[in-house]
């Protein structure tokens, strides 16, 4: 039986890829021992984690339609998870006792999305649009 893996596109194998997993726990863990409330430092560590996590994705990337769509889809996304922290959040406080931490959970989910993940990744989508019309000139 053959090996139905395809080694040549392996994660393992890319080596950018490696050096922004390894940088993005860097980053986190610098994070988490600076401590990220009220705390500049922390908090940049914490968004460049983010950032090297979207760089791992996104790396391979040399059409600026495509962050010029991630881009869209950030902003998009921003309004979106803002929205829908706001409405859950209202609907946890009415919600029976059992269902109230999975609605909160929820809403505090989707706040950490608008604030943390959106704004990353229409950066990342600004700098690599940036990039690759730069680059792909003749």
């Amino acid at each position: 039986m053959g090996n139905t893996l395809n080694h040549s596109h392996s994660i393992f194998r890319d080596k950018t890829c490696i050096i922004s997993l390894v940088t993005a726990t860097g980053f986190m863990a610098g994070a988490l021992i600076l401590g990220i409330a009220d705390n500049p430092p922390g908090a940049i560590f914490l968004f460049a984690s983010i950032f090297a996590l979207v760089l791992a994705m996104v790396h391979r990337w040399r059409s600026p339609r495509r962050f010029l769509k991630m881009m869209t889809i950030s902003l998009v996304g921003f309004v979106v998870m803002a929205v829908l922290h706001n409405v859950l959040d209202v609907l946890a406080g009415r919600s029976p006792g059992w269902l109230a931490p999975i609605v909160t959970g929820l809403s505090v989910t989707s706040f950490l999305l608008a604030v943390l993940v959106m704004p990353v990744t229409f950066f990342a989508g600004i700098i690599g649009a940036g990039l690759t019309i730069f680059t792909n000139r003749d």
